[in-house]
């Protein structure tokens, strides 16, 4: 029967011939390996085509990682029947949907978030005859990525030294800023 053959191409298909979903705010355009959620406001995540596409086709996407505080992190974004590819995913050979970035920034400093995708390719809704795609891993980077500013330098007696000035003292004082939990060597 033509479903039976459909299948056998199906289960058939080489892994190198899929693709992984991406972030886009992560490190090389998605492509990682690293995800920077210290300052992240707002993510999305792109799920491109492959072969044998076509309309309505069931998918599913989770993200799996680990908060701050050491529990495991679960977030279902898409799940048939409510999710499956549509003409605009067809014609642009890819999709993009929206990622709370509250829970991204959530997530534990070095951490690992990894996307699993999977797409039925027979239209089924049974997501354990889906196909899943290549696992997308990134590291998480939490600690805010702000560069240090020295924003004051005095000598001992309190007296400003001015950017680019001089003094014999041998003890000075720096003020500044930084990330939260960010080590500074000067």
């Amino acid at each position: 029967t033509p479903s039976r053959v459909f299948d056998l191409t199906v289960q058939a298909m080489p892994q190198s011939a899929l693709t992984s979903p991406t972030i886009e705010q992560a490190d090389n355009d998605g492509a990682g390996p690293e995800l920077h959620t210290g300052n992240l406001t707002q993510a999305s995540v792109r799920m491109g085509d492959w072969p044998l596409i076509a309309l309505n086709q069931y998918v599913w996407l989770r993200l799996c990682g680990t908060n701050a505080d050491g529990s495991a992190y679960t977030r279902e974004i898409w799940s048939a029947p409510t999710a499956f590819t549509n003409p605009d995913w067809i014609a642009d050979r890819f999709f993009t949907a929206p990622l709370p970035a509250d829970e991204l920034n959530a997530l534990q400093d070095g951490s690992d978030l990894e996307l699993v995708f999977k797409a039925a390719l027979g239209q089924s809704t049974v997501e354990s005859e889906a196909v899943e795609f290549p696992v997308r891993t990134y590291t998480i980077k939490a600690i805010e990525d702000v560069r240090p500013e020295i924003t004051l330098v005095e000598d001992s007696k309190g007296n400003e030294i001015a950017k680019g000035g001089f003094t014999v003292d041998t003890q000075i004082t720096l003020s500044g800023a930084g990330a939260k939990g960010q080590k500074v060597q000067i």
